[in-house]
């Protein structure tokens, strides 16, 4: 009894649809649902409307009938009547008792809202044909069902399957290229604050620059004059009219030159040092046409 319970599992997934309804991505139910809303909207329009404005969707009460062929829906009896007529027929009467059901009680849902249409498909509409399942089934095969319609919706789903698929890879490819370009926008802001930096870092060299070089200007000044009294002090030195206080005067005056001297030398090397360095640090900056150029890209 196990094999043959087994055997009867394994003929119902391969050759009665029901392997591709119970898939991760339940394509088989979706088609399954899209062909009984395409029904519900041409046999009873008036309670389609009802079940839109009412935000009640055919997969809130259908897709237990076709994933478990209407087993947890009617008491046992009336549910194996549906399964052998499965066995033979195939989904088509999962489609047809479904559709049954809602004529056999169109004019009850008609007045209920999405809440009290929940309870009544949970409570009423199972137990409605417990003592004639006969009935049921009679109701059943006079709905219309037309096999080569059924292709035809088959067909456009998996089109529009397809289109979903090829519009989802796009929003993705979209999605990740506008996350790059939020990634390049924010690195080149953040390039710009760092130019605008060195931009005025190189401003504030550029004037500590000129300072320092007015200022060993005004030292090479200094220092030609005291090697111009130096020159002087040495040759009133050399003068033998003067007389030796005067001469020791000028000693004074000679070492105390000489000492300015090389206190202005070394103020001066110190200064040319500075010079320099600054003028590395400069040379080193970027160039502020190009920095204006990369904030007019930025723009």
């Amino acid at each position: 009894p196990e094999e043959e319970a087994f055997c009867v599992f394994v003929r119902l997934m391969q050759e009665y649809r029901l392997r591709e309804l119970f898939k991760p991505s339940m394509a088989e139910l979706g088609l399954c649902i899209y062909q009984f809303e395409y029904m519900l909207q041409e046999q009873l329009p008036d309670l389609n409307t009802h079940f839109r404005s009412q935000s009640f969707h055919t997969s809130m009460y259908a897709s237990s009938w076709f994933l478990t062929l209407f087993l947890t829906t009617f008491p046992l009896p009336v549910a194996t009547r549906v399964f052998d007529i499965f066995m033979y027929e195939g989904l088509e009467i999962v489609f047809r008792v479904g559709l049954a059901l809602l004529q056999v009680n169109q004019t009850e849902l008609m007045q209920l809202d999405m809440e009290g249409m929940s309870q009544y498909f949970q409570r009423v509409i199972p137990h409605q044909f417990d003592s004639c399942p006969d009935k049921l089934v009679l109701k059943a095969y006079q709905v219309k069902y037309n096999p080569k319609k059924m292709k035809r919706l088959e067909k456009e789903y998996a089109a529009m399957k397809s289109k979903e698929m090829e519009e989802q890879i796009e929003i993705k490819r979209l999605r990740t290229e506008n996350r790059l370009l939020k990634q390049r926008i924010e690195t080149l802001e953040k390039g710009q604050v760092t130019r605008a930096q060195e931009a005025e870092e190189n401003y504030v060299i550029k004037r500590e620059l000129a300072v320092v070089r007015q200022q060993c200007s005004s030292a090479a000044e200094d220092l030609q004059k005291a090697q111009s009294t130096i020159r002087q002090l040495q040759e009133q030195q050399d003068n033998p009219r003067l007389t030796e206080d005067f001469v020791a005067h000028l000693e004074t005056e000679l070492e105390q030159s000489r000492l300015r001297e090389t206190e202005t030398l070394g103020a001066l090397r110190e200064m040319q040092d500075k010079v320099l360095d600054m003028e590395k640090r400069n040379s080193s900056l970027p160039d502020e046409n190009n920095v204006a150029r990369l904030q007019e890209e930025l723009k």
